[in-house]
């Protein structure tokens, strides 16, 4: 196995680890992973202890941990001679705060790194406080649990979970946008509903769950697959052992009022377990590793009384050099957590309510752990920044189908797959991928093992990253066996507004239908249906559920109403 696919197994095999022993603790652990020898500096008993506490006795987390903290003692005692790791000065704390600002400030380490350097820190003064082991200035902790993680563009303060009252916890837990949407699936089911072969609700059913959800599906689509919200929720609650679908029918596992009146731990593993599926297990890009990061980082902190104000994110742009992007791309999916409840803004200040905390804290990924796993990362700049102006040709059907669309450069490939599946009306019943440069991102859940080289989650790719200029292209496959290609060019780039979502200016021809056999069995199709006289006409017309006399034509489109549907989409 290569070292980038070894790396990626690592990341996957941690956070498995982390998925299985969730419940057990209430402190998140942070590490960077990499190995070193202890030095003389690192006080006797720390190792043992962050084996202990933190990382379950793994050594090589314990020893990566273990090598930033030497990093930052090294650089004090390099200006202080005197300096003693079991007594610090409130002079020692400054001199680490100012070391650390002065190595982002010269781009000597990344940021992600300073931050675990920064942990590793005030790891130490904790540990040395609760074993009465502190010999320096009695103000020095206090002073580093603030002066640490402000020299890194964070207010981080201390992760553990307080007391918790159980009943408020479940209030809060069962009022999210999540868990309240499990709690109507499970009674809509009764004791049962009809599906599909392919283990979906039947197209009836589904439209009557988003209505019973309060959602508005958009006319003509077929598919809950293609219809993101009930998606992600059938998958979600299958995933949590909810809900038992086969090919003829979903039944629920535990029925509404046994959900409701469950022990507490039932609906706070089902929230971090919902929050958990936010984070990929690896990323390709330097910009989704820095942006995952750092909203692990923020959530983290609104567990805290040092959580971050829009400002202090804001000002990262000058005082961290992230991207406006960046800083524009974090706010929107904080803004996504606000609205699915977990997550609120108080006083402009990103705030975790207390009674959801020992749901958040166990999903977030430990500092250090989201890193590109590839040496060669295709994508090492932020995604271009506006709205995209591009044009979509369905290859080698004739009459010719194409749409042009408007699309932020921030829409990851999940998201544009969900408006290309709505642009085309298609049902979202096959796989699909996305080819540009060489390489190909799918659905992470159609990834088994490594997969080849050139194959690539879709989750944390923007489409800004592949489409940086006028002129540039990929391609979207969707169903391997029909083989429908669409060629995606970019016309013009435009700045973005603050709220935009996708909106197709123009169009023309109908989309094929689902499984009628490509573009060759398109053209037979459309033949057969237009020819009365055509041997296959009756039968093509019933397999297509055309009613007796209505009208047919392949070069309709309707503008209005595919932007009707894609407002509904977001």
């Amino acid at each position: 196995m290569s070292k980038n696919r070894s790396s990626k197994q690592q990341n996957r095999d941690r956070r498995k680890a982390k998925r299985a022993s969730r419940g057990e603790s209430n402190v998140v652990p942070l590490f960077p992973q990499s190995m070193t020898t202890p030095s003389s500096l690192i006080p006797a008993g720390f190792q043992e202890w962050v084996s202990t506490e933190l990382f379950s006795a793994d050594e090589v987390s314990v020893d990566g941990f273990t090598a930033q903290l030497e990093i930052l003692l090294q650089a004090v005692a390099g200006v202080h001679p005197e300096f003693d790791a079991t007594a610090w000065t409130m002079d020692d704390v400054e001199a680490m705060g100012s070391f650390l600002e002065f190595m982002i400030e010269k781009e000597s380490i990344p940021v992600d790194q300073a931050r675990v350097i920064a942990y590793a820190g005030m790891t130490l003064s904790r540990f040395l406080t609760e074993h009465g082991r502190w010999a320096g200035d009695p103000d020095a902790p206090a002073f580093a649990q603030d002066r640490l993680p402000a020299a890194v563009g964070l207010m981080m303060g201390t992760t553990e979970i307080g007391p918790v009252d159980e009943d408020a916890e479940r209030a809060a837990l069962m009022a999210t946008e999540p868990l309240a949407r499990i709690t109507v699936l499970l009674g809509w089911l009764g004791d049962g509903r009809p599906t599909t072969p392919n283990r979906w609700l039947k197209p009836a059913a589904a439209r009557e769950l988003a209505q019973a959800l309060g959602l508005e599906m958009p006319a003509g689509r077929t598919s809950m697959s293609n219809f993101a919200p009930l998606r992600h929720l059938w998958l979600y609650a299958q995933a949590m052992g909810l809900i038992k679908v086969n090919t003829v029918r979903a039944t629920p596992v535990v029925s509404a009022a046994e959900w409701e009146a469950a022990p507490v731990q039932a609906p706070r593993n089902a929230l971090t377990n919902w929050i958990d599926s936010m984070f990929p297990e690896d990323v390709d890009t330097e910009f989704s590793a820095q942006f995952y990061e750092s909203l692990a980082a923020i959530i983290m902190a609104g567990c805290t009384n040092y959580a971050n104000t829009r400002a202090d994110i804001d000002g990262w742009v000058e005082k961290l050099g992230y991207s406006e992007v960046l800083v524009r791309a974090l706010h929107a999916r904080l803004a996504s957590c606000i609205e699915e409840g977990w997550l609120t803004l108080e006083a402009d200040t990103y705030v975790v309510p207390e009674a959801l905390r020992p749901a958040v804290l166990p999903a977030i990924p430990q500092l250090g752990q989201m890193q590109a796993a590839n040496d060669d990362a295709l994508f090492t700049d932020a995604p271009i920044d506006g709205d995209l102006h591009v044009r979509i040709e369905l290859d080698g059907v004739s009459p010719p189908v194409w749409r042009l669309l408007v699309v932020n450069s921030l829409t990851t490939l999940t998201e544009f797959h969900d408006v290309l599946q709505t642009v085309f009306d298609w049902e979202n019943s096959h796989l699909h991928q996305f080819i540009a440069g060489g390489r190909r991102w799918m659905d992470e859940r159609a990834l088994t093992g490594d997969g080849r080289g050139d194959l690539h989650s879709e989750y944390d790719v923007m489409v800004g990253d592949i489409l940086r200029a006028p002129g540039a292209q990929m391609i979207y496959e969707y169903d391997f066996g029909d083989g429908w290609s669409h060629l995606i060019t970019v016309s013009d780039i435009k700045p973005a507004p603050d709220e935009r979502h996708p909106e197709v200016l123009d169009g023309a021809g109908m989309a094929p239908l689902e499984d009628v056999g490509g573009p060759p069995g398109w053209e037979d199709f459309v033949a057969a249906v237009s020819d009365p006289r055509h041997p296959d006409h009756a039968e093509r017309r019933s397999w297509a559920g055309l009613a007796p006399g209505q009208s047919f034509d392949p070069t309709a489109f309707d503008l209005a109403a595919v932007n009707r549907q894609l407002r509904r989409l977001f």
